[in-house]
């Protein structure tokens, strides 16, 4: 069996911190708004003293209390225990985006980014992840 999903973004979170770039992934769930979830992202980064570069994204939705880790490194919605099926990062600036879709590939972990600044990196979790 491979190695799980939680642990493949890990290892890339690692690298992140490395180039200080603060991964955020919240489990508390989205506000549905964008510009207050980028408000947890910079507090978050500027307490870790990463000068404000982060990327970061919110598992679920707050009013559905967000999502948990599953014992077999699954990320899950609360509310019904369904697979998570993507996971939408956003970032403080290009090069930040760059540096997440980087360690995520180095990890094993496929995404997308179209390369625009408006645009959110996307994880597509399948059975694999």
């Amino acid at each position: 069996m491979s190695e799980n999903f939680r642990a493949r973004l890990e290892r890339a979170f690692e690298m992140l911190k490395k180039l200080d770039i603060t991964p955020i992934l919240s489990l508390t769930g989205s506000s549905g708004v964008r510009d207050w979830n980028a408000d947890l992202y910079r507090s978050l980064a500027k307490a870790a003293g990463t000068a404000g570069s982060w990327v970061g994204a919110h598992v679920g939705l707050e009013e559905h209390d967000g999502g948990y880790w599953g014992s077999d490194g699954i990320l899950r919605l609360r509310y019904d225990a369904s697979r998570l099926k993507v996971l939408w990062f956003h970032f403080s600036t290009g090069d930040a985006a760059d540096a997440l879709v980087t360690a995520l590939r180095a990890n094993g972990i496929d995404c997308t980014w179209t390369g625009a600044d408006f645009d959110a990196v996307r994880v597509h979790l399948d059975e694999e992840n």
